[in-house]
Parts: structure tokens; sequence; C-alpha cells
């Protein structure tokens, strides 16, 4: 008998990179929200990477974003 010795399947990031160049529509959010829009976008990019590259928008994300 072998021993299966495979890495267990990873849903989802650890981390993601922002880049530190400016991005016009990065900028453009913050122009129009603020930094609060940006701490948004930020929890987005957080829920969405954290669950494999999208998220399923029910009740519980809804009340998170508003």
């Amino acid at each position: 008998q072998g021993v299966d010795m495979a890495r267990p399947q990873k849903i989802g990031l650890d981390y993601f990179p922002m880049d530190c160049k400016p991005d016009k529509k990065i900028n453009a959010v913050i122009r129009k929200f603020g930094a609060e829009g940006l701490g948004v976008l930020i929890s987005v990019f957080q829920h969405v990477y954290s669950e494999g590259y999208s998220i399923k928008w029910d009740e519980q994300i809804a009340e998170d974003f508003s």
C-alpha cells in the first residue's frame, strides 16, 4: 500500500499583491468614495480571493458591505 504524499488541495489565496504603482481604476474609486471606498474595495478583494476567485453574493455578504 502506497502512501499518498500529495499536498492537500487549497482554495483561495493566503495573500494578494497590490502594485505600488498608481492604478487609474483604483484612483477613480478613491476620488469618488474616498478612503472608505478604498477600504471596501480591499475588503471585496479579500472576500473574493479567499474563496477562490469568486464569491456567492448572499445576505451575509450584502450585510457585510452595507
